[in-house]
């Protein structure tokens, strides 16, 4: 096994052990009690990111944690590279940003869940994905984010943006953003936590 192999067993492991802790220390009503409301997504976030970082410290693991509106919000777990992404949702849609997830980004979703009166209701869940998950059935986004950096060095970088008339200025910015239901359905299908 080369040294990189073993360094991603070990991202992967240590990730694993953080889930376990997640799922004990997390329960449906506390996911619930973070839905967004009156629009205010960052209060809900602040208090789930607060409660990844209980989680890392009861485990003694150091880390860094990224600047507001940053990807990777703890980075470098235990210095062995480990990056994990904390992101919510009262949808089946998550919403990266201009981020692209990756193999060296792993995500812990909080889903809030939804009640319905005609079909099966969503219960509150967390769901663990690596980055690679979300982008490994959509080869084209390589070509969309280079189309985007061409935008980028053609409307608003370096030379050409200094020699663009007017005092209009702009800056392509992609949104990536994922349909979940698949991984919601797939954690219906195997059992969710029943602690309330």
């Amino acid at each position: 096994m080369t040294a990189t192999a073993i360094a991603t067993t070990h991202r992967q492991q240590l990730f694993k052990a953080i889930c376990a802790k997640v799922d004990s220390f997390v329960t449906r009503d506390f996911i619930n009690s973070t839905k967004t409301c009156t629009g205010n997504t960052q209060t809900s976030e602040r208090q789930i990111i607060q409660k990844v970082r209980e989680v890392l410290d009861e485990l003694q693991l150091s880390y860094t944690e990224a600047g507001s509106q940053q990807s990777k919000d703890f980075r470098n777990i235990d210095d062995v590279g480990l990056n994990i992404e904390i992101k919510k949702t009262d949808t089946n849609m998550v919403y990266f940003n201009d981020t692209c997830p990756s193999e060296d980004i792993y995500y812990i979703v909080f889903v809030t869940g939804k009640e319905f009166k005609r079909k099966p209701c969503i219960p509150a869940m967390c769901l663990y994905v690596n980055g690679l998950e979300f982008t490994k059935d959509s080869p084209w986004l390589a070509e969309y984010i280079t189309w985007i950096e061409e935008g980028k060095n053609k409307f608003a970088r370096g030379e050409n943006k200094k020699a663009l008339p007017g005092i209009m200025e702009v800056y392509p910015r992609p949104t990536f953003k994922a349909n979940i239901s698949s991984f919601i359905q797939e954690k219906i299908n195997t059992g969710t936590k029943s602690e309330e």
